[in-house]
């Protein structure tokens, strides 16, 4: 992984997703160090939705899941991105 200003070398990112309201980690997932979260997002948003049963209204997120497929998907399921 080589972005400027970002140490170089072999990393890994641990994407988690949290229940905000009773601050639980409902899911964590590892990759390599290059995948961005907005990859992952839909999938592991159905993942627990199946999986837990819920039926979320909203998600919040930061400007980098702002993606074009993201918000699209989002929509498409009736899920308010905030």
């Amino acid at each position: 992984m080589h972005r400027e200003g970002k140490p170089k070398g072999f990393f890994w990112l641990d994407h988690r997703t949290v229940d905000r309201k009773h601050g639980i980690i409902m899911d964590t997932h590892v990759t390599p160090g290059n995948v961005h979260d907005s990859q992952l997002f839909i999938g592991r948003l159905k993942r627990q939705t199946e999986r837990f049963g819920l039926e979320p209204v909203a998600a919040g997120v930061d400007a980098g899941f702002f993606t074009t497929a993201v918000c699209h998907l989002t929509q498409e399921m009736g899920i308010a991105l905030a």
